[in-house]
């Protein structure tokens, strides 16, 4: 009996001051930086839905220009052209994509200057930045400098098409990495 309180003694005793040497050696040794918490407003989150919902417009959008603009393509050359409704609705069509784009264009640089000390998929949010601003410089392109010209030219009604469908392209796969990403 006299060694066992013996034991529990000395293992009350000792036990503390082990695991005290043991814990205070592997605090010297993780000298790794913890990753510093990043803080945002609750306009962050606001931001952010606004981007979402505005980015949930964009494909069926897309889809009405494109069965509108196919429509544009291939009436322009028939006698009497297109019918009235087509050119006024590819033209709302455009200005809406263009709103859209503005409004994603806003939050989004926003959100992305916001949480700019975020290290967690930074380079993929750059890349939809980057290849969100590129879409848009395209669909402008397409738009500003392209439409009228496709007027009179067969082959600027090609390079408008083309341009108009790469900037779709970049849009949704830009567009389906983030939804990816944040799932």
């Amino acid at each position: 009996m006299g060694i066992a309180v013996g034991c529990a003694v000395s293992c009350l005793v000792l036990a503390p001051r082990t695991l005290g040497a043991q814990a205070s050696a592997v605090a010297r040794q993780d000298t790794t930086p913890r990753p510093a918490a990043v803080a945002v407003s609750d306009w962050y989150s606001r931001r952010l839905a606004i981007h979402r919902i505005t980015a949930y417009t964009i494909p069926p959008l897309f889809l009405g220009q494109y069965l509108v603009g196919q429509r544009l393509y291939r009436d322009v050359n028939k006698p009497g052209g297109p019918p009235d409704w087509v050119r006024p609705t590819h033209q709302v069509g455009a200005a809406l994509i263009g709103t859209a784009f503005a409004v994603n264009a806003t939050t989004g640089i926003w959100n992305l200057w916001t949480a700019r000390h975020e290290q967690q998929d930074r380079a993929i949010r750059v890349l939809h930045g980057v290849s969100m601003l590129a879409a848009a410089g395209g669909f402008t392109y397409a738009g500003v400098r392209l439409a009228e010209q496709a007027e009179h030219s067969a082959e600027k009604r090609r390079e408008h098409r083309q341009v108009a469908a790469v900037s779709m392209g970049v849009t949704l796969l830009s567009g389906t990495m983030m939804w990816w990403i944040n799932r």
